[in-house]
């Protein structure tokens, strides 16, 4: 596969190995406002944890004809008025569940609105999260992949605006740890395979050639249909 684009993924090692030009990945990556607003996608406010600043959202991945819903995780570290940012993806309430016990986050995620003070404060409980995997708007969601002729997009909160989501067309898979879920070898593979049976290819661009042209292509010249001048006596 022949991959065009301005950044590197995780997978992108198994595409120079395995390189199919007749398969073309544009991987352009494209920001759309949603008009329409799915109830399970959802940001939460930034919050402190010993110092650190945290931010939790859910996103709804989109993979090769598949759903995933995750919990994105971004964390904020630094000291020196600027921050350094790193984000993880988690695929499962388990994994995330092991990821607040270690990073000391149940001490301000409650498991249920029983507990008014962070309710009104962050809107973010652990029954909620585990819930948030059983969502049922995934057919909502496979449209979009033909709608947009797209492989992977990803639905999030709008950074900008609140209660706003946006679509974002090949984004970048690392930075939601999608290597969690296939490695570079499985990711590549499926991304050949949905590419040429389901999306439409770019088609190659006509060249123009002149008459001239195509006559020297096939080997005749100016002579070939008539009788060449002779010198005369």
């Amino acid at each position: 596969m022949k991959i065009i684009s301005k950044f590197k993924d995780y997978y992108d090692s198994i595409s120079q190995t395995y390189r199919d030009e007749q398969i073309i990945y544009k991987r352009d990556i494209t920001t759309i406002d949603l008009p329409h607003r799915y109830r399970s996608i959802e940001g939460f406010d930034q919050f402190l944890v010993n110092s650190a600043p945290y931010k939790i959202q859910l996103l709804v991945l989109g993979f090769c004809g598949k759903i995933f819903p995750l919990i994105h995780v971004i964390d904020y570290r630094g000291g020196t008025g600027r921050y350094s940012v790193h984000g993880e993806g988690f695929y499962c309430f388990e994994d995330f569940f092991k990821y607040a016990q270690t990073h000391h986050l149940l001490s301000v995620i409650p498991s249920d609105k029983k507990y008014s003070l962070f309710s009104r404060r962050y809107g973010l409980y652990m029954k909620d999260l585990k819930l948030f995997f059983s969502s049922d708007e995934s057919n909502e969601f496979l449209k979009l992949f033909r709608a947009h002729n797209v492989p992977v997009f990803c639905i999030r909160p709008d950074p900008e605006k609140r209660y706003a989501q946006q679509l974002v067309l090949n984004p970048f898979l690392k930075e939601y740890s999608f290597h969690k879920v296939k490695d570079p070898f499985s990711a590549h593979q499926d991304l050949v395979q949905y590419i040429s049976s389901f999306l439409h290819q770019p088609e190659n661009p006509m060249v123009q050639i002149s008459d001239q042209d195509k006559i020297a292509k096939h080997g005749f010249n100016k002579f070939s249909f008539r009788k060449e001048p002779t010198k005369k006596k």
